[in-house]
């Protein structure tokens, strides 16, 4: 069954917008951290396939980039001014 224009438009007025920030401090989250991605979805308030979503989009993007999740890491390390000695 199709959804009438009432809930249509009662569904695009709650439906949450995340800005680009928020989404790449979540995905951050989720591979730094050791909790499982459940967890950093509910800690966030938000749904697991949503963040699922986007952690899956930003690992493709870096495939086609050509950063391997090492790489990524080192950059990270780098960025945060750790020396490896």
């Amino acid at each position: 069954m199709g959804e009438t224009e009432e809930q249509k438009t009662r569904n695009e007025k709650t439906r949450r917008q995340f800005d680009d920030e928020f989404k790449k401090d979540a995905v951050r989250l989720v591979e730094q951290s050791n909790l499982p991605l459940r967890q950093v979805a509910e800690d966030l308030g938000i749904s697991k396939a949503t963040l699922s979503n986007w952690v899956d989009k930003a690992r493709k993007e870096r495939r086609e980039a050509g950063v391997t999740p090492d790489l990524a890491a080192e950059n990270r390390r780098l960025s945060q001014g750790e020396t490896s000695g």
